[in-house]
């Protein structure tokens, strides 16, 4: 039989590289019975179920290939590879690891190590695996391309562009690396250079989705609206669930806008801010809403010396919860964007943090705090009577709702800004305190922070209940 088994894995591997799949994983499965303990016969099936995308079978054949041959670091590292497209990041970042481990310097493990900590935000860690990878083969487009997204996760948006540069040097038809110039470039506002890249992508794949969407994007912001609007409706086309394709539509007003912005459009926004948010607004637009939330809500305590049960509502990387963090008894924080919400854990101010809808996660919480937070985070509800009656909810009797909101005028109740956030009149929200039955304490008329040398005018309100 082993002669038999030899000739089914010789027979297979003539088969793959001559890509006919089907057929050579069906000469192994004709003979699987037999394989028993033959360690490279289930790495070899579980190699050409993973080229065909069945991944669950792959997975099966890799890990009993594991068992026989578990000092192989090949075969771990493809083992991780399989089980990264199943979403099973924490055991493929243990199989890379393992095969680092029998193999230091491993460049194959370490670029796949490299991509899946970019894929779990762990970018620093990320950025140093990589450059190692490219020490030891500098010629290594792949490894290029996710070193450029782990320095751009870091904020190094030069740096991550030379990498994708380099990476296209080394292999110029990369779509991926294009793609992520032409991204980082748009980070920058080099509109030109990113036009370039997406259009570039489009000559050889007119269909491709993220290109005709980024290359909207850069159309809209320069201001050439005919074509961004000609560019979202293909993306909408080729992808009709595209949500934020549709957003980018109501935000230039061609289409009616939504009574909120779509919670995709929300998380990858603050996704791709995370790491650089505190700067960018803080330093860079004089953001003012958190300081200005902190004290209204202490002019209104009955004692700042008493402790508070407190939601921190679109938490972000918690500069509100930072502030008023002296005040709480308990701090529990919600929002939609996971890395916003790294961020905020490694201030070691909340007891609890969540990832979750804020309307949801007040629902569950109802009679539970006695305090509410949220600063510019109504920006993103246009509609916001569920919203506010469901923090009234949540709010124990006597306890206070913080809030800002971006002020229109009393014609309109709320309206879409070319930003692509929503800004409410003093009357809607008058009429709001009204329905939740909750009291206006104070309502502040302020300048929230700056958009291309532009104030923000808003107000800053402190509701109670009862």
């Amino acid at each position: 039989m082993s002669k038999s088994l030899d000739k089914a894995k010789e027979k297979a591997r003539q088969l793959a590289q001559a890509n006919k799949l089907p057929k050579a994983r069906s000469v192994l499965e004709s003979v699987s019975r037999s394989a028993g303990g033959d360690g490279d016969f289930w790495s070899l099936l579980g190699l050409i179920c993973s080229m065909t995308s069945d991944y669950e079978a792959a997975e099966a054949a890799l890990s009993k290939a594991v068992d026989l041959i578990p000092g192989d670091a090949a075969l771990r590292n493809n083992f991780g590879t399989v089980l990264k497209f199943q979403d099973k990041l924490d055991q493929a970042q243990s199989q890379y690891a393992e095969s680092l481990r029998l193999q230091p310097g491993y460049v194959g493990a370490m670029v796949n190590l490299g991509a899946l900590l970019v894929m779990q935000s762990e970018f620093l860690q990320a950025e140093d695996c990589l450059q190692q990878a490219i020490v030891r083969d500098p010629n290594n487009a792949e490894a290029l391309n996710n070193l450029g997204l782990a320095q751009r996760g870091v904020g190094k948006d030069a740096n991550a562009i030379a990498s994708f540069q380099q990476a296209l040097s080394l292999a110029p038809g990369f779509i991926d690396a294009l793609v992520n110039l032409g991204v980082s470039c748009q980070f920058l506002d080099r509109l030109d250079q990113a036009q370039t890249c997406f259009q570039n992508v489009l000559g050889q794949y007119p269909d491709h989705v993220e290109a005709l969407f980024n290359l909207g994007f850069v159309h809209n912001k320069a201001g050439r609206v005919v074509e961004a609007e000609a560019a979202f409706r293909r993306v909408i086309e080729l992808s009709p669930g595209h949500t934020n394709a549709q957003y980018y539509l109501s935000i230039m007003g061609v289409e009616d806008a939504p009574e909120h912005s779509p919670a995709e459009y929300v998380k990858d926004l603050f996704d791709m801010y995370a790491e650089k948010f505190d700067d960018h607004l803080v330093k860079g637009l004089g953001y003012q809403t958190p300081s200005l939330i902190d004290r209204l809500l202490r002019t209104q305590l009955d004692s700042v010396e008493a402790r508070y049960d407190i939601l921190d509502l679109g938490c972000g990387t918690g500069l509100c919860g930072q502030l008023c963090n002296d005040l709480a008894r308990s701090m529990v924080g919600v929002d939609l964007s996971p890395k916003m919400l790294d961020k905020a854990r490694l201030l070691n101010v909340y007891d609890e943090l969540l990832e979750q809808d804020v309307v949801e996660c007040l629902q569950q919480r109802v009679s539970s705090f006695d305090v509410i937070l949220s600063g510019d985070v109504f920006v993103y509800i246009g509609e916001l009577s569920a919203t506010i009656s469901a923090c009234s909810d949540s709010l124990r009797d006597n306890g206070l709702l913080v809030f800002s909101v971006e002020r229109a005028s009393d014609a309109d109740a709320y309206v879409l800004r070319e930003s692509g956030r929503y800004a409410q009149s003093r009357a809607y929200i008058d009429s709001l305190a009204v329905d939740a039955n909750l009291k206006i304490c104070t309502v502040e008329d302020t300048i929230l922070r700056k958009e291309n040398g532009k104030d923000i005018h808003g107000m800053v309100y402190v509701m109670s209940k009862g």
